[in-house]
This record gives structure tokens, C-alpha cells and sequence, in this order.
């Protein structure tokens, strides 16, 4: 099996073709006329239409998912029969209780195949920080052993600098273009947004003084930044064509008073940052000086 160096659009894309044949019970059927689109797991997971009646995103159909596909951060794109390969999932609020349509559909993904002329996988476990929760050889399957809540509160800690170290991909946009330069504020901008709009939609709505955070950001430097381009392509379903794609990879390294944003630049870790991020782009690692 060969993978592209980033195969996060190969792993979603996988995915949500296999999702939707364990989720939903009428595939061939538009989900606008589906008496069942407000409680399909299919549409809450894989097209995330923003709801009836919410206060924010008007003008948007869909808001942002509920999970992130960490595809293999490795070097190494060719596999082997025999070979292991290893991704990441993070569910996020109320998409944890469809935790086993998940586990199905990764099966079926790869039963399926990924990449140039699918060639075809087996799941041999999931598992949940070294626990198994679904073996393939027993077919067992236990729920999830804890959820992590993450306060979304500005922190006291005492933090004079910080470096981020953007392992895939990144696009995040300001004035509506691609930031080539993530400035602190620009990069606080993008965090509190996606924090905010997921707790909004996915779990319970929190209150956040972004006027006042985004001035405090503003004080925060840039003291050293060693950022690339990195493009590629993925096929878009939706589109039925080729999507050019562009992000931004290194490290960067911020000093000023970083305590009151640790939280969300922990929480980020996590739950990535900027566009695309259901393919597992925008995922930083932090180290706190």
C-alpha cells in the first residue's frame, strides 16, 4: 500500500464512504427529504448541517464536525503486507456516543482499501490509552473508559513563552486569506473560534470575553518563526474533482503573557486549529518554556 505524505484527505474520505453504508438506512435518498436527517448519525457526524434555530453561523449550512481523523504521522509512506499502520480519532461532546458506528466503519474502510488500487486492510485493535477497547480477533467491543473535559476558561497560570511545533498541515485564514505569518493574535483569533463554535453545537455553549482576549493576544511576540508551504491534492466526493490544497508547517515561538491562553493552546492541542481539520490538519504540539 503507498500513501501520500499527508494522508489525511485518503483516511476521511475512506471513512466517510464507509460511514454512511453502516449509518444510513436510505443512501440512495437526499438527506434534505429524509424524515430520519434530524437523528441520523451519518448527518450529525458527516455533514454536520447547522441546526434549526441556532443563535450564530447563519449564513453557513454546515458547521464545524465533530471528530478528527489523525491520519500516521511517519515519514514513511509505503506499507508492506504484514505491516502495522496506526491512526488517531478524537470525538468531541455528543459525537462519543456513536463511538461503535465508528468502530464499523472503520472496519468496513478497510475491508474496503485505501489509497491507489485499495488494497485491503484488517482492524486488529482500538484502543484507548493502551486499553483495548475493540479487539477484532474476539469481536468485543467496551465503551470508552473516560472523556476528557477541557475548561475553557482563560488560565493563571505564569507563562513567559511558548513554541508550537505544527506537525501537519495548517490553514488558518485572516481577512480572509491563508496565513503565511501566524502572529499570535491571528493564531488566538482561529483557536477561540473553533473552541467556542464546538462547545456551541457539540456539548454546552461557554461565554468568553473574545474582545478582551484577542487585545491581551495582541501584546504576545513573535519571537522566532520557522514556517514552510506545503501543498498537495485530494479528490473532493462533493465536488467530483481535484482540490488543490495549501497549509503551513514548523515551529513557532511566542514570548509575552501567555498564561491566560494556555488552556485554549492546550485544548487546541487536541482538537486541532484552522481548516480542514476533520482530516487531521492543523494538529501543534506545545512546548511551554
Amino acid at each position: 500500500m503507498r500513501l501520500p505524505r499527508f494522508a489525511g484527505a485518503v483516511f476521511r474520505g475512506g471513512f466517510g464512504l464507509a460511514f454512511r453504508r453502516v449509518a444510513c438506512p436510505f443512501p440512495q435518498r437526499e438527506c434534505g427529504d429524509c424524515l430520519l436527517r434530524e437523528k441520523c448519525a451519518w448527518s450529525y457526524v458527516f455533514l454536520t448541517p447547522r441546526p434549526e434555530g441556532a443563535g450564530i453561523m447563519r449564513r453557513y449550512d454546515t458547521v464545524p464536525h465533530p471528530f478528527v481523523i489523525e491520519p500516521p504521522h511517519e515519514e514513511r509512506i509505503e506499507y508492506s503486507a504484514g505491516a502495522a499502520l496506526t491512526f488517531n480519532l478524537v470525538l468531541i461532546g455528543r459525537a462519543i456516543e456513536y463511538l461503535p458506528y465508528f468502530v464499523l466503519a472503520f472496519e468496513q474502510m478497510a475491508a474496503q482499501g485505501l489509497g491507489p488500487g485499495r488494497p485491503r486492510l484488517k482492524i486488529r485493535s482500538i484502543t484507548q490509552d493502551g486499553t483495548i477497547l475493540f479487539d477484532a480477533s474476539a469481536h468485543t467491543f467496551r465503551a470508552p473508559l473516560r472523556k476528557q473535559r477541557l475548561h475553557l476558561r482563560p488560565g493563571a497560570d505564569r507563562c513567559g513563552q511558548v513554541k508550537l511545533n505544527f506537525l501537519s498541515p495548517t490553514r488558518i485564514t485572516y481577512a480572509g486569506r491563508m496565513c503565511r505569518r501566524i502572529d499570535f493574535h491571528i493564531l488566538i483569533r482561529s483557536l477561540l473560534r473553533r473552541l467556542g463554535l464546538l462547545a456551541y453545537f457539540h456539548d454546552q455553549p461557554v461565554e468568553l470575553d473574545y474582545t478582551g482576549l484577542i487585545k491581551q493576544a495582541q501584546q504576545v511576540r513573535t519571537s522566532e518563526m520557522h514556517l514552510a508551504g506545503y501543498e498537495w491534492r485530494r479528490y473532493s466526493g462533493r465536488q467530483e474533482r481535484e482540490v488543490e490544497m495549501e497549509g503551513m508547517t514548523g515551529t513557532v515561538t511566542y514570548e509575552g503573557n501567555i498564561g491566560p491562553f494556555l488552556p485554549f493552546l492546550r485544548a487546541g492541542e487536541l482538537l486541532h486549529v484552522g481548516k480542514g481539520t476533520s482530516f487531521g490538519m492543523g494538529k501543534y504540539e506545545l512546548e511551554v518554556g
